[in-house]
């Protein structure tokens, strides 16, 4: 009897990134907006993001792997699209006597693409 069981580094390996990026988006955040330079950011985050994606295709080393995973998944969370929905721009996007989104919120729900990280209830 032989038992077959899945290959576990391919499993550590794509967990990374969904538990990755929601920690690191936060620093993207504070670095932009301390540093005032968000273009620079954004752009070299995209560099980052296509050089750590091509890396993929050229390791045969779990470890190294592993390391290119973390590194897409934290440039990769910069150029992700998401925001929270905070005291601050809730009165914009939700109706406070009906609880529905307006239709500016509708507009933006509409165009966030699928896997973009929208929170809507805080």
């Amino acid at each position: 009897m032989v038992l077959v069981r899945p290959n576990p580094p391919r499993e550590i390996v794509g967990m990374l990134g969904p538990n990755f990026a929601p920690l690191a988006a936060p620093l993207w955040g504070g670095l932009a907006d301390r540093s005032g330079i968000h273009r620079h950011l954004l752009t070299s985050a995209l560099l980052g993001t296509l050089v750590a994606g091509f890396s993929y295709s050229l390791t045969s080393l779990f470890t190294l792997l592993f390391l290119i995973s973390l590194i897409y998944a934290f440039l990769g969370s910069a150029i992700a699209p998401g925001f929270f929905l905070t005291q601050q721009n809730r009165f914009l996007l939700i109706n406070e006597a009906t609880g529905e989104l307006t239709e500016r919120g509708r507009g933006i729900i509409e165009h966030t693409p699928w896997g973009a990280s929208v929170c809507l209830k805080i």
